[in-house]
């Protein structure tokens, strides 16, 4: 097998900075799209992927979260709104749980969609 890893890399990265977003999940979705398209590698052209990013939740505050894009789909077509996070090391505050108040605490717990749209 040889690597299909080209320029486009970097004109998808230049693509999707000008929309917001991070170096790491454009490389991602453009790795994923390379996976996608080896039926040898993928079966029936789904799969998962995730990648380790940092972005601001919906307080503004940034966040170190793994985006994973789940299996529904083909990885050929993947895009950055596919992915999706969740907080690392997050606890809710003690109030929230006492009061039950579920709501808030998912809410700070997932993040927004990774892609600014």
């Amino acid at each position: 097998m040889h690597s299909l890893w080209s320029k486009e890399a970097e004109r998808l990265i230049d693509h999707y900075g000008a929309a917001g977003i991070g170096r790491d999940l454009a490389l991602r979705v453009y790795s994923s799209r390379l996976l996608g398209g080896e039926p040898n590698l993928v079966l029936h052209g789904g799969g998962n992927t995730s990648v380790k990013t940092i972005f601001k939740d919906l307080l503004g505050e940034e966040v170190e979260a793994p985006a994973s894009r789940a299996a529904a789909g083909r990885l050929l077509w993947t895009a950055p709104v596919f992915f999706s996070g969740v907080r690392i090391g997050y606890s809710p505050e003690p109030a929230d749980l006492k009061q039950n108040r579920t709501g808030i605490v998912l809410w700070r717990w997932t993040t927004p969609p990774l892609h600014p749209q």
